[in-house]
């Protein structure tokens, strides 16, 4: 149970080349032999322990900043928290990457004013930015070759731009702009003083994040250079490019924060902070036109970056107004809209034209490279590599795959072939949460359009609809569901809405909403198997038990705001088995809780929470969770041991959902990518039964784990071998088996129902009726019941 909010990419399904059979996993290589690679049907190669991937990470870096296009089209180049990234214009292929992580190069930092990070002159083959250690690199396009020179001064650069014929270089920092040759001698500088704080004048704007700056660029003949620091936010300083003699003088309407040339130089195009573009006369330092794109409202609304056409037939505006993340294409002549490009989903920040005009390249918050074929008005899709998004799950049985794209469709996948088996949609929805019901018969949503909440159940069987609840959004054009969860019978299913704090239950039986409750900042909930209650859990730092009869508060425990630590919690579960409680506090801490409410440990993780992305395992002694930094994890409950993490999203993980047999965990991204991993990395192909049967009731928690995984690897050897230690075991046990021997006996019955042989089944049913213990009697019964879960409707 995840969430997604306003993070949609393009489709796309990337499957093994050799399709693993259904139901399969990979099994452990030996050590000593070299693993071939995998790849997915475009040729990329797989993470290690990657059995799926879902989308592509073609065109696809994390936090692009800025964007530029070779002269001949060839190659596109993106900045942003990957570094410095060359991509082949066609396929989206990666070409060549350069580092950008040291302080000392570009502070990565597209929301602020000021900002540039990479810039050529119109026809070059190659591009500047500032490398990692502070100098200037100079890159060839096609290479990606690196020549580096060193600078003459120690500042920070956030802006940078190169005349026509490479001759200079404006390098903005926060105290000066310096102008320099192509080598680093500088010729000039003119200082950025302010009197106040650029984040003392804007305490409610964002676009101060980035801290003072000087932002300048070059007249296309290279003559003549505009300049706007955190100084004067409010004019335009024409300078001598070659002298820095200050030659006019323009006012603006609002704060500029991109801004560009006419080809003949005569004018100059803003994008500025009162959610508008606007063209400036630079001789008569008039304003010639404005565009307002929104009236000013509550959200974050800006326009972002500015950009010419080669063609001078028209400039190309991003926008950021809540949920209208368009490109607009106006006349520059007076401010007309043209066009309009729709396809991101969160904040195009930068903006690059094909050196002829027919295509333009953008990026934004999606981390997302788009291609648009600009006559058209329409995006250029990548030949067998569209993009997924972050929101997936898992059928029950654990043979199907649900992913979602940027059209609203969620797309129902055979997980060991790829074989597509349903598409189901809501025209203009883009959905953030999915969940199957336990028997796999009904599949539910959560998403959003621009103006309204939507929840939408449909029958896997048929593909139909069986119900659809559409709520306004109201004032807040964020609101979205933050989880579903269903009841374990199916009819009954529960959300949440944070923008709203209210909890919605609705009885499926009857097509009605039975219940809404408000809890503030609630941000996840979870029904009680019987779907007569549901825990809350929210940023009022209260989690809350909720009777689905009285429609009240039953238990309600309040977290303490101890100093060092954040109570604001983003999710609630119940345990496959009820008995626990567990929630996510914003500072990185799993609260495990009985279902009185009662603390029962804190368990610190490694990585920060984002969201509500953890699960219970169907054993419900592990939860997988994902972390802001790319990380998935698998964390014993008990213990607060990890047992298992990966590190291959490039940011966020949204959605994390156990398989079946515990042995595989679906994750999915904000990069726009699900991997299906194989839990099992531990293991060898010589196998030494009796160590792992001696590990597997050991008192070493992840050497279990690991022992766990690889028996389930080989059903039939495991089963053998476990009938051995079975037969141990129950000689130790006698009529009072200690919490050492109960645990073993868990940690086997857990092996034995991912086993699918015979073999496994008689042992469980003989588990089940002369267990030592009536708990250990009901372990094997229940894994017994969850082995004969009826595949998926849709197969």
């Amino acid at each position: 149970m995840s969430q997604l909010s306003c993070r949609w990419g393009w489709l796309g399904v990337a499957i093994l080349a050799s399709a693993l059979p259904c139901g399969s996993w990979l099994v452990a290589q030996d050590e000593s032999a070299v693993p071939a690679a995998r790849v997915d049907f475009l040729g990329d190669p797989l993470p290690p322990h990657a059995l799926l991937r879902l989308g592509t990470h073609r065109f696809n870096p994390s936090n692009i900043v800025d964007l530029a296009v070779s002269a001949d089209g060839r190659v596109v180049v993106s900045l942003g928290g990957a570094g410095l990234v060359g991509w082949d214009a066609e396929t989206g292929q990666q070409l060549w990457e350069h580092e950008n992580s040291n302080p000392r190069g570009i502070e990565i930092s597209s929301a602020s004013y000021g900002f540039r990070g990479l810039c050529h002159s119109p026809h070059s083959n190659r591009l500047v930015y500032v490398t990692p250690r502070g100098r200037i690199g100079w890159v060839e396009y096609a290479t990606g070759n690196l020549t580096e020179i060193r600078l003459p001064f120690s500042e920070s650069i956030n802006a940078l731009d190169v005349s026509a014929d490479e001759s200079l270089l404006a390098l903005g920092c926060e105290k000066c702009l310096v102008v320099c040759d192509r080598e680093g001698v500088e010729k000039y500088r003119v200082a950025n003083e302010p009197a106040t704080s650029i984040r003392e004048r804007g305490a409610n704007d964002r676009l101060t994040f980035g801290g003072e700056f000087s932002y300048a660029r070059f007249s296309p003949d290279g003559k003549r250079l505009a300049l706007v620091n955190s100084q004067h936010p409010l004019a335009i300083r024409i300078l001598a490019a070659d002298t820095g003699e200050e030659l006019s003088t323009i006012e603006t309407a609002g704060y500029v924060i991109r801004l560009c040339f006419s080809l003949d130089g005569k004018r100059i195009y803003t994008t500025e902070q009162t959610i508008a573009a606007r063209a400036y006369d630079i001789e008569a330092g008039e304003m010639l036109w404005e565009r307002l794109f929104s009236p000013p409202g509550q959200d974050e609304r800006y326009t972002t970056d500015i950009a010419m056409s080669p063609t001078g037939q028209e400039l190309a505006v991003g926008t950021a107004i809540g949920e209208d993340q368009r490109i607009h294409l106006v006349d520059p002549n007076n401010g007309v809209t043209l066009g309009e490009l729709e396809g991101h989903t969160w904040k195009p920040w930068c903006l690059a034209y094909r050196s002829d005009g027919s295509e333009l390249y953008s990026a934004g918050w999606d981390s997302v490279v788009r291609r648009w074929d600009v006559a058209a008005r329409q995006p250029i899709r990548l030949e067998n590599g569209e993009r997924a998004s972050g929101t997936c799950t898992l059928s029950p049985d654990g043979q199907t795959v649900v992913f979602g794209d940027d059209t609203g469709k969620l797309h129902l996948m055979e997980r060991g072939t790829g074989k597509r088996l349903r598409t189901l949609e809501v025209p203009e929805v883009g959905f953030s949460q999915v969940v199957y019901s336990s028997d796999g018969q009904r599949l539910a949503a959560g998403g959003s359009t621009k103006s309204e909440i939507h929840v939408v159940v449909w029958s896997t069987a048929t593909g139909e609809i069986e119900h659809h609840w559409q709520y306004a959004k109201g004032r807040d054009v964020h609101s979205n569901v933050e989880a579903l969860s269903f009841s374990r019978d199916g009819n009954r299913l529960a959300a949440c809405v944070f923008r709203r704090s209210e909890c919605w239950v609705f009885d499926l039986a009857k097509n009605e909403q039975i219940m809404k409750v408000r809890h503030p900042g609630v941000y996840g909930l979870c029904l009680r198997a019987d779907g007569e209650a549901f825990v809350s859990a929210g940023w009022d730092r209260k989690i809350r038990v909720w009777s689905c009869e009285t429609k009240e508060v039953v238990k309600e425990h309040v977290m303490a705001a101890d100093q060092g630590r954040d109570p604001r919690m983003y999710g609630a579960l119940y345990s496959p088995d009820d008995q626990t409680i567990v929630v996510l506090r914003m500072d990185a801490t799993i609260g495990v809780f009985s279902p009185e409410l009662e603390p029962l440990r804190d368990i610190k993780m490694e990585g920060g929470v984002v969201y509500g992305s953890f699960c219970f395992s169907r054993n419900g002694r592990w939860l997988g969770v994902g972390h802001s930094d790319g990380t998935a994890a698998v964390y014993d409950l008990a213990t607060g041991e990890t047992l298992w993490r990966e590190a291959q999203h490039k940011k966020y993980v949204y959605n994390v959902c156990f398989s079946l047999d515990d042995r595989g965990l679906l994750t999915g991204g904000q990069d726009g990518v699900c991997y299906l991993w194989d839990l099992n990395v531990g293991g060898v192909t010589s196998v030494d039964w009796a160590a792992l049967g001696a590990d597997l009731m050991g008192d070493t928690v992840k050497a279990a784990f690991v022992a766990q995984q690889r028996m389930m690897a080989e059903p039939e050897a495991a089963a053998g071998a476990l009938e051995s230690v079975l037969q141990s075991l129950a000689a130790e046990a006698g009529a009072e088996p200690s919490e050492r021997v109960t645990s073993a006996y868990a940690r086997i019955i857990d092996v034995l129902g991912g086993l699918p042989t015979p073999s496994a089944d008689a042992l469980l049913e003989q588990l089940q009726k002369s267990g030592p213990t009536l708990a250990i009697k009901r372990q094997a019964f229940t894994a017994r019941r969850q082995r004969s879960a009826p595949a998926s409707p849709e197969r």
